[in-house]
Formats: structure tokens, sequence, C-alpha cells
């Protein structure tokens, strides 16, 4: 009478039910189980399951009711061995040890900055070095310009460390709490000179710097300067030997219209002589030829005479 079914599971009707209605409690408070008049109170509907056996959940609803059936196992000397778990876990709270503090080597000069630290002249900051794992403070800058010049370095080489790491320095050697363990060491200021100002200044090693970069300026214009010298006299030099050059070739020039003179030279003494030769030879044809007429006339004179006589 009155029962449900739904997916083969029987439900009875809830004014029939002595189930108790128990809401898993917000961590820390106890659950308050609820009677089945409370119950009967609410207006619910129980989620039913699909076809996948899962269930359905509205997400149009701020709360659903899943109906779980519970099961009773009877368990016997001889299925205990099933249910009880032979391998279980178990929790231990977890120990997170401390962070290692943080350390640096005997002989580094430091100071410490801070989230809200403002930029001061360097004589203002406050100055430590660490000796035996101790940190040391430096009373004075003088004194910090004389330990740097001593160890053969400068400003360059103070160390600047964040506020928790500066905590672990200056408690290093008083048992890791307070701050005992800064303790100052005597002043050098006595014996500060100018020349250790010179050997740590941050403001002549700038000023090195300009005149390193000023040299490197000159040197870069003399170079300019030599480059420019350097082809004015290749220049110069190609012009020279440009002319040499054109010397040569007009003396080539010279030598072969020489050659040409010499040669039409030799040519016109051949026909000067070519002419005298012809010259003696009809010279010498004249004077046969006058021979033969002083013969022919020496003929007929005596002839003549012959004829007279």
């Amino acid at each position: 009478m009155g029962q449900k079914i739904i997916n083969d599971i029987i439900y009875a009707p809830r004014v029939e039910s002595n189930a108790a209605l128990i809401v898993i409690p917000d961590e820390g408070d106890t659950p308050q189980p609820e009677s089945q008049e409370m119950i009967n109170a609410r207006s619910y509907e129980l989620s039913t399951r699909n076809g996948a056996n899962a269930y359905i959940v509205s997400t149009a609803k701020d709360i659903v009711y899943l109906n779980f059936i519970g099961q009773k196992i009877q368990v016997d000397d001889t299925a205990i061995a099933e249910v009880l778990e032979s391998e279980f876990t178990y929790f231990i709270e977890e120990i997170i040890p401390d962070e290692d503090p943080f350390v640096i080597s005997d002989g580094i000069f430091f100071r410490c900055v801070t989230s809200d630290s403002v930029p001061l002249a360097k004589e203002q900051y406050t100055y430590y070095i660490m000796m035996d794992g101790t940190a040391k403070e430096i009373p004075d800058y003088k004194t910090l310009e004389v330990m740097l010049a001593e160890r053969g370095q400068n400003l360059l080489s103070v160390s600047v460390y964040e506020e928790d790491q500066c905590a672990d320095l200056l408690s290093a050697g008083s048992g890791g709490g307070g701050s005992g363990g800064s303790s100052p060491i005597a002043s050098k200021a006595s014996v500060w000179t100018e020349d250790y100002a010179d050997s740590t200044n941050l403001e002549l090693l700038a000023e090195l710097n300009e005149s390193a970069k000023a040299a490197e300026e000159l040197m870069n214009s003399a170079k300019e300067e030599a480059d420019k010298q350097i082809a004015t006299v290749k220049a110069q030099a190609e012009q020279a030997q440009a002319e040499a050059e054109a010397a040569n070739q007009a003396a080539v020039a010279a030598q072969a219209q020489a050659a040409a003179a010499q040669t039409a030279s030799q040519a016109a003494i051949a026909e000067a002589n070519a002419a005298a030769a012809q010259a003696a030879a009809a010279e010498a044809a004249a004077a046969a030829a006058q021979a033969a007429a002083e013969l022919a006339q020496a003929e007929l004179e005596a002839e003549q005479n012959n004829l007279g006589s």
C-alpha cells in the first residue's frame, strides 16, 4: 500500500519510514540528525537514476536529495578476511623543515637594503664585513675605505643584500637569534689618507673612465687623421706612378720615332750613295766619251797630216 517502485527499487511511504536525515556538517560543526517529523516537514523530491544507473541531478535546483539504500552485510568467521582490509594507509603530520639561513663567506663586505629604503650618500650607509662567521659592523666610511684598500678592493666589492638575507647574516654567530651577532670593529679613520680614497672612490673610477673615453676619442681622431694622410700620400704615389708610366710611354714613343728617323736617314744615305754611284758612272761614261772623241780627233789629225805630206 502506497509503495512506489522506481528502477526496481521499492520506496515505502514516508509516514511509515523510521529513517533519520543527517546533513553533512561544515568543518568543526557537529552533525544533527533530523527526526521523521522533521523529514516529513521538508519539501523535496528524490533524484532518480537513468538507464546507465547514474543519478539524474537537476542543475535548476540548489539542493538535490539522493536516495541511497543501505545494505547490511552478515560477516562470519569465514568471510571476515574478505571484509577486513589487510593494508591500510594512515596520515602523519607533515613536518616542514626550516630553511637553511642565508650565509656568505668570510671577508665579504656588505650592506643591507629594505623595501622602503631610499638612496643615500655612500658615507651614510652602514657597512659590515663577515669575519669568522660573524657579521661585524664597520664603524665609519673611512674605515671601510682603508679595509678595502688593504685587501686590494674598491667600493664595487661591497655586496647589497635584502632585509631577510641581512637578518640571517646579522644573527650569524649568535645562535641564530637576536642581533648580537653584529659586533663593531675598531675604527681606522686615524690612518685614512687621500690615497685610500683614491683607490676606492667610485667618482675617481668614473673620472678615470671618462679619461679613458677621452683618450679613446683622441686615439680615434688621430687614427682618422693618419688615415687621411695615408690616403693623400697614396693618391700622390698613384698620381706619380701614373705620370711615370705616361713619361715611360712617351719615351718609348720618342725612341720609336728616333728609330724611324734613323731608318729614314739610313735610307736617304743609301739613296745618296746610289745617286753618287750613278753620278760617278755618268762621269766615267763622259770621260770615256771624251777619250773616244779625243782619240777620234787624233786619228783625224793624223790622217790629215798624212794626206798633206
